[in-house]
């Protein structure tokens, strides 16, 4: 199961290239319509760093995808890549800990909670600003909180991803207050914004993965 973090991430790479040109289309509306294009490079930056590490070690992997990601450029690339250090941070800090799938949950808590906190403190952005946080922050809190209820692995990861979902859907519905969709004030209703939309569909394809990857190495303990 080593390689589970590697191919959720590659997956999650996946993901974001095939959205690209909707990604693009929802920015357009009150940006400059490169969303899609700039997480692509991201993306593509990713694979290539993940490329360079030796082993599947998580830690190394997610510095790896923080560079990737921060190679990318525009608003979203320095974002990702300080969010993902601080993820790494975590993990590094997490190491020889007790890894059973009863506790994964709260480690990933910490590590999203990690973060919200440098991405908060990069962009000084708020719940309901309209950025990637109103998305982030609901996938910590329905992780935290499916730890503390002691949820099934599976069931609080998908818990994680429509909660996900729901933040960038929320989003709809605000107005912007930072960035450069804020230059349209109350006319940045109506559209979801594109850095929680494309969180969103990165958190989809990262639970997606593993949970494929964790159901079939179970087949294949069971196979005869």
């Amino acid at each position: 199961m080593s390689d589970i973090v590697r191919r959720a991430i590659l997956d999650a790479a996946d993901a974001i290239e095939a959205a690209r040109e909707p990604l693009c289309e929802l920015d357009a509306s009150t940006g400059d319509g490169d969303h899609g294009v700039t997480m692509a490079i991201g993306a593509r930056g990713v694979r290539r760093q993940l490329e360079a590490v030796d082993g599947d070690a998580p830690e190394p992997l997610v510095r790896a995808a923080a560079r990737g990601m921060a190679g990318a450029g525009g608003a979203i690339g320095p974002i990702y890549g300080r969010g993902l250090l601080a993820v790494a941070d975590v993990l590094q800090a997490d190491d020889g800990r007790d890894e059973a799938p009863d506790r994964l949950l709260g480690a990933l808590a910490r590590c999203v909670a990690a973060a919200e906190s440098a991405i908060t403190e990069l962009g000084h952005a708020a719940p309901g600003d309209k950025t990637i946080l109103d998305a982030l922050i609901p996938t910590g809190l329905a992780l935290r909180q499916a730890a503390d209820d002691a949820m099934p692995l599976a069931d609080g990861l998908q818990t994680a991803c429509a909660a996900a979902r729901a933040g960038a859907d929320s989003t709809v519905e605000m107005a912007a207050t930072i960035g450069r969709a804020a230059r349209f004030g109350e006319g940045s209703r109506g559209t979801a914004d594109p850095g929680a939309t494309s969180f969103a569909i990165i958190v989809d394809a990262l639970v997606t993965s593993a949970l494929a990857s964790v159901g079939s190495h179970v087949a294949d303990q069971v196979d005869p």
